[in-house]
């Protein structure tokens, strides 16, 4: 299969010889065009010429009322190469003389010449006496072009053709040769932009290009600092995302740990004052609850480290109903706060391809933008639905909040597009989220539905 450059030279050199044919075509047309204007003159005066040299014959035959003569010059004049028909008639009817040289084909007489016959009297008047009209058709034109056609025809492709091979052998040599080169440098990179090794040696190097390759050298060196760059660019960006999230729920979060702390100090009172008057039993269900607390704290300070976490990229199989929990656990301080009312319809043994750290923050970021639509609404439910089609997985958040007006739909993943208050959210989160998405194949969009708004997004399937 040609390489694109190439592709595009054939592509340029069709496109050229084209508009060549078209032209060709088009002086052709016209060449044929006044052929037939010069010949169909041509006809007519010939047909002019012949009425002029019979006229003065047939005035004196039908003056005379001599009908054998009459009908005499008319065959001699249906010659059947111009004249083709003849019909000769007197003012009295006693002459009417219509002959063709081909009677079946009368009814295709489209050129004709009409010629008054007058008889000169010895005083100079003058007294019309009958009319002669020669017959001659357009396929008297046709058939005396048509050579000239054939013959312009052949002239024009023969041009055509002896074009057509100049241009293929100038545009290989000028165009696709240097393309072809430039191919090769330009496959210096590899598929991740990465420079390769340029062992280019080429048969007759021209200054250009040279110029090309030294400058594509340099390009490949700034083709890799730059991906670097953003690459960690990104990272960071994701990651202080994640830290911004974490900020917004801080709140929350305290409220987690200071509720179980503050029973782990009244239970810790409780069981020193159960100690002193013996009652074993008592102290053992309090540490009991003691325990079942600092599990607690635990789940929330492990799940808070591993959201911190600046992970890797790498897709691996991730069980998705144990993200969407561990998200929910996450906020449930704040969803219990606000009354929110959380409906999970994942399957348990649903797994997708992604990296677990990610996924969470995608989830984290569209369960907080839920809830912050939700704050005004009389029905507060936040539904997360998934289900498998195929090889992917379709994931589906959905609240009953406010919905999503059309100007904000339009630009809900820009960067730094937020509809909150200054100051509560940087309007990164869904542009990161729908990043982090697309990063391990996804596609996100945003939609509205009946009481509220949705967010989906698409993963592989394990």
């Amino acid at each position: 299969m040609p390489r694109p450059p190439v592709k595009l030279a054939r592509q340029l050199v069709r496109k050229v010889f084209s508009v060549y044919l078209a032209l060709a075509l088009a002086i052709t047309a016209v060449q044929i065009a006044l052929e037939y204007r010069e010949t169909y003159s041509q006809v007519i005066d010939e047909l002019n010429a012949a009425a002029l040299a019979f006229e003065p014959g047939v005035t004196d035959a039908v003056w005379d009322y001599q009908l054998p003569l009459a009908t005499s010059i008319a065959r001699g004049a249906v010659d059947g190469r111009v004249v083709l028909g003849v019909r000769i008639r007197d003012m009295a009817g006693h002459i009417n003389i219509d002959l063709s040289h081909d009677p079946s084909a009368q009814n295709k007489f489209d050129l004709s010449k009409v010629v008054m016959l007058f008889h000169t009297y010895s005083d100079g008047s003058r007294e019309p006496i009958g009319e002669m009209v020669l017959y001659s058709s357009r396929s008297v034109v046709l058939g005396r072009v048509q050579y000239g056609v054939l013959l312009a025809f052949l002239t024009s492709l023969v041009k055509t053709a002896g074009l057509w091979l100049i241009i293929a052998f100038f545009a290989n040599k000028l165009l696709s040769r240097p393309l072809r080169q430039l191919t090769d440098l330009v496959g210096a990179f590899d598929v991740a932009g990465a420079p390769r090794a340029l062992p280019l040696e080429l048969s007759a190097p021209s200054e250009e290009l040279c110029i090309l390759r030294d400058a594509f050298d340099d390009l490949a060196v700034r083709v890799v600092d730059d991906r670097v760059q953003l690459t960690e660019m990104a990272a960071a960006l994701v990651q202080s995302a994640r830290l911004a999230l974490l900020g917004q729920m801080s709140a929350g979060i305290t409220h987690e740990i200071n509720q179980p702390l503050t029973a782990l100090r009244a239970l810790s009172d409780n069981s020193r004052q159960l100690l002193k008057i013996g009652r074993i039993d008592d102290v053992d269900r309090n540490l009991a609850s003691i325990t079942g607390l600092t599990e607690r704290m635990a789940r929330i300070t492990k799940q808070l480290k591993a959201f911190a976490h600046k992970g890797s990229a790498v897709a691996s199989p991730v069980q998705l109903h144990t993200a969407v929990s561990n998200m929910v656990e996450l906020l449930s301080s704040r969803m219990q706060t606000e009354c929110i009312d959380v409906n999970i319809d994942v399957p348990q043994d649903l797994r997708v391809l992604c990296e677990a750290y990610r996924l969470e923050q995608v989830l984290l970021n569209l369960f907080s933008n839920a809830l912050d639509a939700m704050k005004a609404s009389p029905t507060k439910r936040l539904s997360v639905k998934a289900q498998a089609l195929g090889d992917r997985v379709l994931v589906k958040v959905s609240d009953t909040g406010t919905g999503i007006s059309e100007a904000v739909l339009n630009r809900m993943f820009e960067p730094f597009f937020s509809t909150k208050a200054s100051g509560e959210g940087l309007g990164l989160g869904l542009a990161i989220s729908n990043s982090i998405v697309k990063e391990f194949g996804g596609m996100m969009r945003a939609m509205n539905v009946p009481n509220g708004a949705a967010f989906e997004f698409d993963l592989r399937r394990e």
